[in-house]
């Protein structure tokens, strides 16, 4: 029997954290009973839901398994599945994405013959009610550190990863936690990409990425791993850190662009506090004007563009 099949099954445990999600479980774990290599189990992390969410996941009846903890948060889900993970390969999947039917196909192909692969990962396409938007494709095949601390490169609903990989998610972690794990568990072994948009990344409202405060919480805790990861050289530190700066200030001028001042000011604000951060750059020492001047400046462009058409 082959190192990818385990009674005619891929040896594949699917690690799948939920927290009232019963709006989009089903149309989740019925993706990945499509897979066109059937996985060996499917083990629900219920993360304390007061819906129906476990009613609908217990409803399919095997290899669908679920796990139940209080609620703790989605890294302590993900660590709870790998404990309990049977498989050789761990899938992660939010409850809330879905599945194109090739994706483990296409995943354990390119692993194969590769013992130091320790994750595989695909691209994917954001998805907005029933609308799929291509996210533009990254050039990176082989992510550097500071590239998995700094660019959101992996979805964790796009990665493979050998269950006996000590790496787990760090659980104090607000927010960046997959940023952290996947940075961590680059020094386990290589990873290796997928180059076909296998998975769609739910957008909705609920969605924690939807917080204005959650990029600056991921930046935090990616810092703070940072700082205290062994075995990373000063001038390394220093250069990512450099790096995570210049990502918040790019990001802040494109909110002050996009009119959106309430993520303006959330990372504006951490940046003032920020010791890394340089007080005197430009967008720092800006003076920003009261909202409405900007609303009714807007107003006024858009009134004459409309006027010289």
């Amino acid at each position: 029997m082959g190192p990818t099949a385990v009674a005619g099954r891929a040896n594949v445990s699917v690690v799948m954290p939920c927290y009232n999600g019963a709006a989009y479980i089903g149309e989740a774990v019925r993706s990945v009973l499509a897979q066109t290599v059937p996985v060996l189990e499917i083990l629900v992390i219920d993360d304390g839901s007061t819906d129906e969410s476990v009613r609908i996941a217990e409803g399919f009846g095997p290899p669908v398994r679920v796990l139940r903890q209080a609620n703790a948060g989605v890294a302590q889900a993900r660590n709870l599945g790998l404990e309990q993970a049977r498989g050789e390969w761990v899938a992660f999947m939010d409850a809330d994405d879905v599945w194109q039917p090739v994706k483990l196909e296409r995943q354990l192909a390119a692993c194969t013959g590769q013992p130091d692969v320790v994750c595989c990962y695909t691209d994917y396409v954001k998805r907005y009610e029933d609308l799929d938007v291509p996210v533009p494709s990254n050039p990176v095949d082989q992510p550097t550190l500071g590239d998995l601390l700094r660019y959101f490169l992996i979805l964790p609903s796009s990665a493979l990863v050998r269950r006996e990989a000590p790496t787990r998610f760090p659980a104090w972690a607000r927010e960046g936690e997959d940023l952290i794990y996947f940075a961590e568990l680059s020094g386990a072994g290589r990873f290796v990409r997928v180059r076909e948009p296998l998975v769609a990344w739910r957008q909705h409202g609920s969605s924690q990425t939807h917080q204005p405060e959650n990029l600056v919480r991921a930046r935090t805790a990616c810092l703070r791993w940072l700082e205290e990861a062994p075995g990373v050289s000063d001038e390394m530190r220093a250069t990512i850190t450099r790096g995570i700066v210049e990502d918040l200030l790019t990001e802040m001028e494109n909110c002050k662009w996009k009119r959106d001042w309430e993520q303006y000011w959330v990372i504006r604000r951490y940046l003032a506090a920020l010791p890394a951060a340089p007080r005197d750059h430009p967008l720092l020492q800006e003076r920003i004007l009261p909202p409405v001047f900007y609303a009714v400046r807007d107003w006024v462009g858009r009134s004459r563009a409309g006027a010289r058409s």
